[in-house]
């Protein structure tokens, strides 16, 4: 008597293209969260067509951190223990680090434990054949764990498969490997010297480059962005210039996104000057192609040094601005006349201001005057989408118990409101945001408004804002948000 075995019967996951699967996989980790990589691993286990792709997204970025003490020392011990068992997975299956594209490596400060850890962890970090972001954090000049973090750097700039590196206290960080390296078009600078003696010998950056951050209380030669022909984005925050020999070839003139928060005016002056030179040189206006501008401004020479540059950027269309006095600055920086007439595809303002630090009286009346009357000026922006207002008064007082509205100064943001609030001027207005910062502390209580239904604003501790401030928040909805944060000393 033959018995019929019946065939098993395929499931339909396992009929599926792989590069379905893959992007069945990808959908569901899009944001890599931590409940997303939970997912992702029960899909792996209840699934087995759907593994190989798994295995692909949960071993695409390994975060690892060494022991150190410190507020943040349960994190970092926890992390620690992570990349130890990564360590112990890999050495057990090593075809698993092919998977590896993005590897964040943190350097505990003060625990001694640190190097002994990361001495038993590098010899598999250093075998990542796909890797392509590399981030190596809080090394200290000095420390001895920095021979370690100079090997990892160097020997996957060395592979030629990075494109992003970030980089930390990289004082002896060899230039011409990230050269070497032409795949790299993005490069961040956290306190890392660059030794203004060797850039005119020696290419330091690559001409594939197109996004260069430099922060963090450090001098940084000029001449090194004629190197960087394809440089898209460029950031400096709290850095300073030093001289170097100007190159005959000059610098990206087609920058799209600039960020200056300089140490002083003569490092505006140099950034100008710089630029200046090779405007005259070549004959092209390196800011022309500008659509994202940020300036961080500390007193009324900054603003004149850089009016020039709000003339040349025509195409922007982002424009944030950040003061210490912003009513000193307002009227050199000639903001109305530049939207009226310069910005014509501007679709987001921020304007961000911290008065009455150096002053006898308190000047937020003052600044909001100012901004006030710089969009009454602007007959209309029909492509205006976003506007961000945030003003800090550090003289004004407000008991903190019991604030109440009648006594905070509302009326220049009700008359604001009240000019934003009219579709026919700024009929594509979508988000605005008003922040008060009142009093010497930022850190204190905040309270916020953000839903404006009817049934809703009687129950705020806002009942007495300026009517235009509801009319606003009809149009905008959720999308219109005060928020008061208050000095918490009384």
């Amino acid at each position: 008597m033959n018995i019929a075995v019946p065939t098993p019967r395929r499931s339909i996951t396992s009929a599926l293209p792989l590069e379905v699967l893959g992007h069945i996989t990808k959908l569901l980790a899009a944001s890599h969260s931590k409940k997303n990589l939970k997912d992702i691993k029960s899909l792996a286990l209840v699934c087995k067509a759907f593994l190989p792709s798994c295995t692909a997204v949960i071993f695409r970025h390994i975060h690892g951190v060494g022991f150190c003490e410190g507020i943040q020392a349960r994190t970092h011990h926890t992390l620690g223990l992570r990349l130890q068992r990564l360590v112990q997975v890999f050495n057990a299956k090593p075809e698993l680090l092919k998977y590896v594209r993005e590897l964040k490596i943190r350097f505990g400060r003060t625990c001694p434990e640190n190097y002994s850890q990361y001495k038993r962890c590098h010899k598999i970090l250093l075998k990542l054949p796909n890797l392509t972001h590399l981030i190596s954090l809080d090394g200290e000049p000095g420390k001895v764990e920095l021979g370690w973090q100079k090997q990892l750097i160097q020997h996957y700039l060395a592979q030629n498969t990075l494109k992003s590196i970030y980089a930390e206290y990289m004082v002896t960080l060899d230039f011409d490997k990230v050269v070497g390296c032409p795949l790299v078009h993005d490069v961040h600078l956290n306190r890392v010297l660059v030794s203004p003696s060797a850039t005119p010998s020696i290419t330091i950056l690559s001409n594939n480059i197109t996004r260069l951050f430099v922060h963090g209380d450090v001098e940084f030669p000029l001449a090194i962005l004629s190197e960087m022909r394809q440089l898209k984005a460029l950031t400096f925050n709290d850095v300073s210039f030093v001289p170097s020999r100007l190159s005959e070839r000059p610098p990206s003139m087609a920058l799209e996104s600039l960020c200056l928060d300089l140490m002083d005016t003569p490092d505006f002056s140099a950034f100008r000057d710089f630029y200046g030179y090779y405007e005259r040189k070549v004959g092209s206006r390196p800011f022309g192609s500008l659509k994202r501008l940020r300036l961080h401004i500390h007193d009324e020479e900054d603003a004149t040094l850089v009016v020039s540059l709000l003339q040349a950027a025509k195409n922007l269309v982002s424009l944030r601005v950040f003061s210490v006095c912003y009513s000193k600055v307002h009227p050199i920086l000639m903001l109305d006349h530049h939207i009226q007439s310069v910005f014509r595809g501007l679709t987001s303002i921020v304007l961000c201001s911290v008065d009455g630090a150096m002053v006898r009286a308190p000047s937020h009346d003052e600044a909001m005057s100012y901004i006030s009357a710089l969009f009454i000026s602007v007959s209309s922006i029909n492509v205006l989408e976003n506007v961000r207002i945030s003003i800090g008064d550090m003289r004004y007082y407000v008991d903190t118990t019991s604030p109440q509205t009648q006594t905070l100064p509302t009326s220049h943001w009700g008359e604001l409101a009240g000019i934003l609030a009219c579709p026919q001027r700024f009929p594509q207005l979508q988000r605005v945001s008003f922040s008060f910062k009142l009093g010497r502390s930022s850190f204190g209580p905040q309270v916020s408004i953000t839903s404006w239904a009817p049934e809703e604003t009687t129950q705020t501790p806002f009942t007495s804002l300026p009517p235009s401030m509801y009319s606003l928040g009809r149009r905008l909805g959720q999308n219109f948000r005060i928020s008061f944060v208050f000095h918490a000393g009384v």
